[in-house]
């Protein structure tokens, strides 16, 4: 939960410091990562690597080195958790593929609200989904758990 909040904020931050600095080239370049991102649906690995490009994208148009920095360790944790995420829940992906839409449609947009409306539906989603992964974790009787005989 910490690492969501966390993230929810600094995601917002780098939106907003990254608007003025994007131009129509950056946007092409994140509708392409987007598109990149739809065509891995279904294939776990490939799909999370294009879906950070996007956030990557984002963080490095703020110009802002410390908050680069920062989100770096966040994003190699989101991604953990978000690969065991989205390997339980393959349908994620799509909803991602969405989110970060109507993340890219704000900034072209140049609206600062939608923008961290968008972020912060995204972070919040997935926030959810890891409770929801991690309550029906907990909630796993084993009949056979691993190691114990037969």
């Amino acid at each position: 939960d910490d690492l969501y909040r966390v993230r929810e904020y600094l995601e917002a931050l780098a939106v907003l410091e990254a608007m003025p600095n994007l131009d129509e080239a950056d946007f092409a370049r994140l509708a392409t990562i987007l598109y990149e991102a739809e065509r891995h649906v279904g294939n776990v690995s490939e799909f999370l690597i294009s879906s950070r490009k996007f956030y990557e994208a984002i963080a490095a148009a703020t110009g802002n080195g410390v908050l680069q920095r920062v989100l770096a360790p966040i994003n190699d944790q989101v991604r953990i958790v978000g690969a065991m995420l989205i390997g339980a829940h393959a349908a994620r992906m799509t909803e991602v593929c969405g989110e970060n839409g109507e993340i890219l449609r704000a900034l072209m947009a140049r609206d600062e609200a939608a923008a961290v409306a968008a972020v912060r539906a995204h972070v919040r989603n997935a926030r959810a989904h890891v409770a929801t992964m991690l309550a029906q974790d907990r909630a796993m009787v084993f009949v056979n758990p691993p190691g114990a005989p037969a």
